[in-house]
């Protein structure tokens, strides 16, 4: 296994890490992890709401980032550069996505 896979691994596992405590409502209002916006830090029904919804986009991310680095691994003649970028692909996209569905759908109680 590559050292960059590994890298790419552990990483999808911490973010799978990461959103485990946020889905199960866990982590109290803050600014360092979760939507830390003033709203939210007032308001703990809204915080945790918004983070049991950002915590399983969190969750899909870090298994599809695991995912995509073991798939893109397996194709033959793939340079580094373009594996890193794939991955890093899926990672910016969902975590986009995911950011803005989440900003979307609470923006009104945020």
């Amino acid at each position: 296994m590559s050292t960059l896979t590994i890298v790419f691994t552990v990483g999808g596992l911490l973010t799978v890490l990461i959103s485990i405590p946020l889905l199960l409502g866990r982590i109290p209002p803050n600014r360092w992890v979760g939507f830390g916006g003033k709203r939210t830090l007032e308001d703990q029904e809204i915080w945790y709401r918004v983070n049991a919804y950002a915590g399983k986009w969190l969750l899909g991310t870090g298994l599809w980032v695991i995912f995509a680095a073991f798939a893109l691994r397996g194709i033959r003649h793939l340079s580094v550069i373009v594996y890193a970028l794939g991955v890093l692909l899926v990672l910016g996209l969902l975590l986009g996505v995911g950011f803005g569905l989440a900003m979307r759908r609470y923006m009104k109680t945020l």
